[in-house]
């Protein structure tokens, strides 16, 4: 065999073990980077937190922490808001029957509030998740919330006054909230058929004003009027 020949042959069996070696690099690096890849989507986080303070100022500037309450994390769903509606639309049903029966807010309607409190209480405990204490600070904290829509609720008593809180969040995944329960969020009012009341109280004002235009305007028109 020629010198040349030899040369050939030599230089093409090197040839191949060096892309043999290239190839196994690449597929090392190749495969490095897809278990790299695959360990960075295994620790993506798929919950979220939520935590804050539940407190009061009070006008001379008292603050006053909800020590030793509760926290409720709640579904807030379309179907939730369904039921609560329906549960005001028959407080305000109600509410004008008693009305039109007699003009006083005062004993009749105080009941009635009592039991639309509790009928929209058990309806809210229904969707109720989970439920963490607020701790000696009137801090709550809830870890691991999956994706979604939630509203937190809390009540309690400081004083001589009755607070209720309701606030809507969306929790995503890796997700770290803090709502603060405060004055700004307090929702006693809101939460229990407000609007409801208000929209019934107007409506029998305005029928008590029509009946006084109307008798008016049938005192004007008797016969024998003096013109």
């Amino acid at each position: 065999m020629e010198g040349s020949e030899y040369a050939a042959l030599v230089a093409a069996a090197t040839e191949g073990q060096t892309i043999g070696i290239v190839s196994t690099l690449e597929l090392t690096a190749t495969l490095a980077v897809t278990l790299a890849l695959a360990g960075a989507c295994g620790t993506r986080p798929t919950t979220g937190s939520v935590q804050g303070d539940v407190y009061v100022v009070t006008r001379t500037g008292e603050l006053n922490r909800a020590a030793g309450g509760q926290v409720r994390l709640v579904r807030y769903s379309d179907t939730l808001r369904a039921d609560m509606e329906r549960v005001c639309a028959t407080y305000g049903e109600r509410l004008m029957a008693s009305l039109r029966v007699k003009r006083d807010l005062s004993d009749s309607a105080a009941t009635l509030d009592a039991e639309t409190r509790s009928g929209l209480r058990a309806v809210l405990r229904g969707a109720t998740l989970r439920t963490v204490p607020t701790g000696a600070t009137g801090h709550y904290r809830f870890a691991d919330v999956g994706s979604g829509g939630f509203a937190l609720w809390a009540e309690t008593e400081l004083g001589d006054h009755h607070y209720t809180w309701w606030v809507p969040i969306r929790i995503s995944p890796g997700d770290s909230l803090t709502r603060d329960l405060d004055n700004g969020v307090e929702a006693d009012a809101r939460l229990y058929c407000s609007e409801d009341r208000r929209a019934v109280v107007r409506a029998i004002l305005m029928e008590d004003s029509a009946r006084r235009a109307g008798s008016a305007s049938a005192w004007d028109s008797r016969p024998g009027r003096p013109r």
